[in-house]
């Protein structure tokens, strides 16, 4: 990427691609000052490029700059009105100003515009999942669930979708044992989802079954896919070795996870 950027380029479109891609690279090392210097470089090179501010709306999204998220949809959307998840992603960044500012009726605008776009966008997941996610949010989990399930049916290899709708069946109903198996269901899809192996040994830990947890956190460990990832991934799986070895020590092992 740095050979693109730093050569002579005259494809501008070539360029900036690589810087988009430069700026993901730079955030996954929590380089956020370089992630957006990317994307002003960017902008400057092609300021009608709806991709760099879908992604500049998404970091922004990511690191709670809210309304500099909302402005960076609003012009990809405005540049290119029927990119789906530009539309959807500005509707969640919406909610997550709503609920900073405690506002209902701005919460119920959300959910409504989430609804009437999904007509519009019927084959946009990403719409069936972020509703579900703000609906769960919301204690809404019979509608949460229906999207849910709705995302997984249009995307039956995504395992992230199994992990998202077995938390809500943790959170909802509180039935470990049915959130286990929906999660499992996300392996059986594609066994290298790091996320899958990280909730469930997390699930693990509050039942007691530390090792257990240890050997999932061990399997998502290689699977993780930025620095970030893989630090919080050790810290759960050292965490869980100490309360093991705490345990040992205090002779109360055998009790755990009974």
């Amino acid at each position: 990427l740095d050979t693109i950027i730093n050569s002579q380029v005259q494809n501008t479109k070539i360029t900036v691609n690589a810087l988009i891609k430069r700026a993901s690279l730079y955030l996954q090392s929590d380089e956020k000052e370089k992630t957006f210097k990317d994307f002003e470089m960017a902008e400057e090179l092609d300021p009608n490029n709806p991709d760099l501010y879908l992604h500049r709306g998404q970091v922004n999204l990511l690191t709670d700059n809210t309304e500099n998220s909302i402005k960076d949809f609003k012009k990809c959307v405005s540049l290119d009105p029927n990119f789906a998840i530009a539309v959807m992603q500005g509707h969640y960044a919406h909610y997550r100003q709503a609920v900073s500012q405690n506002s209902m009726s701005g919460i119920t605008k959300v959910i409504e515009k989430f609804k009437r776009d999904l007509r519009k966008f019927p084959k946009c997941t990403e719409a069936y999942i972020l509703l579900a996610q703000i609906l769960m949010d919301q204690q809404q989990f019979d509608d949460a669930d229906k999207y849910f399930q709705s995302a997984i049916d249009m995307d039956p290899t995504n395992a992230t979708l199994r992990v998202h709708r077995g938390l809500l069946q943790l959170q909802w109903k509180g039935d470990i044992e049915a959130a286990i198996k929906m999660i499992s269901g996300g392996i059986e899809v594609d066994d290298r989802c790091s996320f899958c192996y990280e909730t469930l040994g997390t699930i693990e830990v509050q039942r007691g079954n530390l090792k257990k947890a240890v050997e999932l956190f061990n399997k998502a460990l290689p699977l993780s896919k930025t620095e970030m990832e893989l630090a919080h991934l050790y810290s759960l799986r050292d965490a869980a070795v100490a309360q093991q070895i705490a345990a040992d020590r205090l002779g109360i092992s055998d009790l755990i996870g009974t």
